[in-house]
């Protein structure tokens, strides 16, 4: 399956009634909805639509950056985790 097809189907897990629920936020999954293990039995929350924006464009920079193709494996590391917002962005 390529890149945009996985991503339509692991978009499915922000089901119309789930983004009517978090409303006025925006559905954000993990696993990414890019990755092989996004989809089905993602976490899903919602964030601001800007948080949202710069994440997704975060993960694409770090794609092109470390050329990763598809199917290529990747690790997500959590740096600081002390330093991890507990409450929305507000900027």
């Amino acid at each position: 399956m390529d890149l945009k097809a996985r991503e339509l189907k692991n978009r499915s897990v922000c089901t119309p009634a789930r983004l009517a629920e978090l409303k006025p936020k925006s559905c954000d999954e993990y696993p990414f909805k890019s990755a092989k293990e996004g989809g089905p039995g993602a976490s899903t929350q919602g964030v601001p639509t800007i948080e949202q924006n710069r994440q997704g464009g975060a993960v694409g920079r770090a794609y092109t950056v470390n050329r990763l193709q598809d199917g290529d494996a990747f690790l997500v590391v959590i740096i600081n985790p002390g330093q991890i917002a507990t409450e929305e962005f507000e900027g």
